[in-house]
């Protein structure tokens, strides 16, 4: 009786896996409008992802289990079909004619001259820390590691770059924001006197703008000009640089952006009132830069904080716009020898810039057919305090006479001992 039952145990579980191998589900993936039969489409299990089948040269494909209820249907350029499964079932795909999202890095403007034009979202795509970040956007350029330990100078229409012999550039190139210049006429500050590296790299007399102390968050434009700028903007020897910053909207702005070598923090937040047609903007951005980050002694810092307040007015005859801005700039250059490694003493060399600027521009635009079309008035004024400092430990061969009169003939002298501190401060 015993082995009966056995034999009728072992006889019912043949039929039940017989009966589950029967379930097999499949189908056969076609293109909706050809109807023609897809080979090498990837069929997934909707809830896992996990892949169940390929179809074969026939466009067909089975699953030998019955546990997946939704199914996936992946081929390239065409959209995914997700459905139900069933047995022996055509799945129709449709082909993808929708192109994915596209950066425009930068584009060539149209006019008399060959500029390029970069835009908000260009920016965006890359996260910049300073504005020479973005030179990798413009034809030529090459994406670089960013080096904020050393002045960032533009060069465009330029035989020779630095301060050589052969510059052709007297003052760099021209930088302007919101149609107010970055007046660098008075940048003629640098260490004399022995070789140093802290200070001789870092010289930037007659450079230009150092694109470190500008801050990009608050830019919305940019157009480099390479070829000959109009003449609205000055006696140019070199190329143009304008900038644009973003006016109006009511949103809060945060980025922080932190790598290797440098910690970024930026917030600004907008205000519009629609009924008087003005707004107002206001941010703040702080960078914190290493050159090496396991030295703490080589450190940039810069500090920007902007005010923008723009007022609009509608006329029948024309409209008109106030722009008005208030703008700090700081760019603090540090660079120290461990005392450590230099026997207790000091070596260190230390550079800040602050800028004051105010700007405010006035435009009027005409509606009807007059002898004037537009007129533009912008007044600026900027204010900056730039100092230098170097102390140096001196370890002298021989004697040496330091003289102390400035005045001729016979004067006393100082010999100066072998062994001493220097302080040198501009």
């Amino acid at each position: 009786m015993q082995r009966i039952i056995w034999v009728i145990i072992l006889v019912l579980a043949m039929k039940v896996e017989r009966a589950d191998a029967q379930v097999i589900h499949g189908g056969v993936v076609m293109d909706a409008e050809t109807k023609e039969r897809i080979v090498g489409a990837v069929v997934m299990d909707e809830e896992s992802g996990k892949a169940l089948a390929v179809t074969q040269g026939d466009g067909r494909f089975t699953i030998p289990k019955s546990k997946y209820k939704r199914i996936r249907i992946v081929y390239l350029g065409y959209k995914a079909l997700e459905t139900g499964m069933t047995k022996d079932n055509r799945y129709l795909i449709h082909t993808d004619n929708k192109l994915n999202e596209v950066v425009v890095t930068a584009q060539e403007s149209k006019g008399l001259t060959s500029s390029s034009v970069i835009k908000r979202q260009a920016m965006e795509h890359l996260q910049p820390s300073s504005f020479a970040d973005l030179l990798e956007l413009i034809p030529g350029g090459r994406a670089t590691t960013p080096s904020l330990s050393t002045p960032n100078n533009i060069y465009i229409r330029e035989i020779a770059t630095g301060n050589s012999n052969y510059s052709t550039s007297a003052l760099g190139t021209s930088f302007v924001i919101d149609g107010a210049p970055i007046s660098t006429n008075a940048n003629m500050q640098y260490m004399a006197g022995a070789w140093d590296a802290a200070a001789t790299n870092r010289d930037n007399t007659n450079a230009g703008v150092d694109m470190r102390a500008i801050s990009t968050d608050d830019i919305e434009k940019v157009e480099i000009v390479r070829g000959i700028p109009s003449v609205e903007y000055g006696d140019l020897t070199s190329g143009l640089v304008k900038i644009e910053r973003k006016r109006g909207g009511r949103d809060l702005g945060f980025r922080l952006k932190s790598d290797m070598g440098s910690k970024l923090m930026y917030v600004a937040k907008g205000w519009e009132w629609d009924r008087q047609n003005m707004s107002l903007n206001v941010s703040a951005d702080y960078l914190n830069s290493k050159a090496d980050p396991r030295n703490r002694y080589e450190t940039y810092k810069r500090l920007t904080l902007s005010s923008r307040l723009s007022k609009g007015w509608q006329g029948d005859a024309c409209t008109m716009r106030l722009n008005a801005s208030i703008d700090y700039t700081g760019s603090f250059d540090d660079d120290k020898v461990d005392p450590d490694v230099n026997h207790g003493a000091e070596d260190s060399f230390r550079s800040g810039y602050n800028r004051y600027a105010a700007t405010i521009s006035f435009s009027l635009k005409t509606k009807r057919k007059l002898w004037m079309k537009s007129l533009d008035l912008t007044a600026s004024s900027s204010y900056e305090y730039d100092v230098m400092e170097r102390t140096r430990f001196v370890q002298l061969q021989r004697m040496t006479v330091a003289p102390l009169s400035m005045e001729e003939g016979e004067n006393d002298a100082f010999i100066l001992p072998y062994t001493y501190t220097g302080h040198h401060e501009t």
